[in-house]
């Protein structure tokens, strides 16, 4: 099967290939069209290869292609559309960004809350960017990864689905970036309240202060994925024990605004 699924791979890579020198793909581009095409069908499911014919595929990645030549450094690029013609009347999503966890789960997870997702193709590619986020190089050996996603879904009715459906995913992979790079330091904590615990003064038995203390490492230990963090202090306000936020402690979704309520303890 691995032999048969291997040379439909290299049968129809070569066809794309033949497909853009016709459609009269910029020569100077068909080595990075050629890598592209690679990494992109290596991530195509046996069942999909036969999606789109040869033409449509050359169509699609020529589009990949000129779509990821720009990216706004720190930031995921995003677009949603309707093919003008062929496959099979479906919307298409479309995303460059940094490598990291929890991509295509979070974009699966918005799309599918309304919508049928009919294909999910997944390359990631070492780009070289300058510091505008122009395209340098594609497949480079000192470039940085890149997550390339193309969703096929149910088709959208218009223009004002597409753009909020676009917004949905932007928001989203903010807080997943957000996330990916407080995680060490959500970590960091959970692990010093767990080494703190032992050493303050709670109603808490011997055993339950272990339990909690356990508990809080085994969160740290990749069973757990953290998405905010904001320490509290008891303090007294017009004569009553509240929560009051510690400016600047927020990570994550909880960075953005710092909360300023104050929660009766």
């Amino acid at each position: 099967m691995n032999a048969i699924r291997a040379a439909s791979e290299t049968s129809i890579q070569a066809e794309v290939l033949d497909e853009l020198k016709k459609s009269g793909f910029p020569t100077q581009r068909l080595d990075e069209a050629q890598f592209f095409i690679s990494a992109f069908f290596s991530r195509v499911a046996a069942g999909d290869l036969e999606l789109h014919t040869a033409s449509e595929w050359a169509g699609l990645i020529a589009g990949l292609l000129d779509f990821v030549q720009q990216r706004q450094p720190g930031r995921a690029a995003v677009r949603v559309f309707n093919p003008q013609a062929g496959h099979a009347g479906r919307s298409v999503v479309q995303i460059a960004t940094d490598d990291m966890p929890f991509l295509v789960d979070t974009v699966s997870m918005i799309v599918s809350a309304r919508l049928q997702i009919h294909a999910v193709i997944h390359p990631v590619v070492k780009a070289v960017r300058d510091a505008s986020g122009r395209l340098q190089r594609l497949g480079a050996d000192d470039g940085a990864p890149e997550s390339v996603m193309h969703f096929e879904i149910d088709r959208l009715a218009d223009e004002a689905e597409m753009a909020q459906l676009k917004t949905q995913i932007e928001s989203s992979l903010d807080d997943v970036r957000a996330s990916v790079n407080d995680w060490s330091r959500m970590r960091d904590q959970a692990l010093a309240i767990a080494a703190d615990l032992p050493n303050r003064q709670l109603p808490l038995n011997k055993d339950s202060m272990q339990e909690a203390v356990e508990f809080m490492r085994w969160l740290a230990d990749d069973n757990f994925t953290f998405l905010g963090y904001r320490e509290y202090e008891v303090t007294t306000r017009d004569g009553q024990r509240v929560l009051a936020a510690v400016p600047g402690t927020g990570l994550v979704i909880m960075r953005a605004d710092e909360d300023t309520r104050t929660r009766p303890v």
